[in-house]
């Protein structure tokens, strides 16, 4: 029980409380247009606001959806592949269906490595989606060294490290 708030900062206070900057038109009022970036990770959260509703499980499941067209029209966007998997990841988890969402999870997985094998999208999701598996470390660790003050990287290192 007192490991529950570390395991919610390791692993789901992502959704929480990161967005990264210079993204501040990619919710216009079209309602995301081609102006998603490469590489820029979104949060749901910034999906809620721009949405309008305040209902965190129906906007991860609104974003999980547009990142899931999105990312079948631009299949070599690395950062739209990250948003996908979070939004997926993070509605699983407000909804405690992390075992239902298991499947869709991986398919996300082998799909970014197949797309955008070495990212360091892909390499950390990997890791992510293994549930800190140590024998998925390597990927975590190339992608560390690719972004080494990332904190969704930082983040995963930490969980790592504990449990480990």
């Amino acid at each position: 029980m007192k490991y529950r708030f570390l395991i919610f900062l390791l692993a789901g206070a992502p959704g929480c409380v990161f967005a990264q900057s210079g993204m501040d038109n990619a919710f216009s009022s079209d309602i995301m247009t081609n102006q998603v970036m490469e590489a820029k990770i979104l949060d749901p959260a910034v999906f809620i606001a721009s949405a309008g509703t305040t209902n965190v499980v129906q906007s991860n499941a609104q974003a999980s959806a547009y990142w899931g067209k999105y990312v079948n029209s631009n299949p070599s966007n690395a950062g739209a592949w990250m948003n996908y998997y979070r939004s997926v990841r993070f509605c699983a988890e407000s909804q405690n269906t992390e075992a239902a969402s298991r499947p869709r999870l991986d398919s996300i997985d082998n799909q970014m490595q197949v797309r955008i094998p070495g990212t360091f999208e892909q390499l950390l999701v990997h890791y992510w989606n293994g549930f800190h598996d140590i024998s998925r470390y390597a990927s975590l660790e190339k992608a560390w060294k690719m972004r080494p003050s990332d904190p969704l990287v930082l983040r995963q290192m930490a969980g790592y490290n504990f449990i480990t």
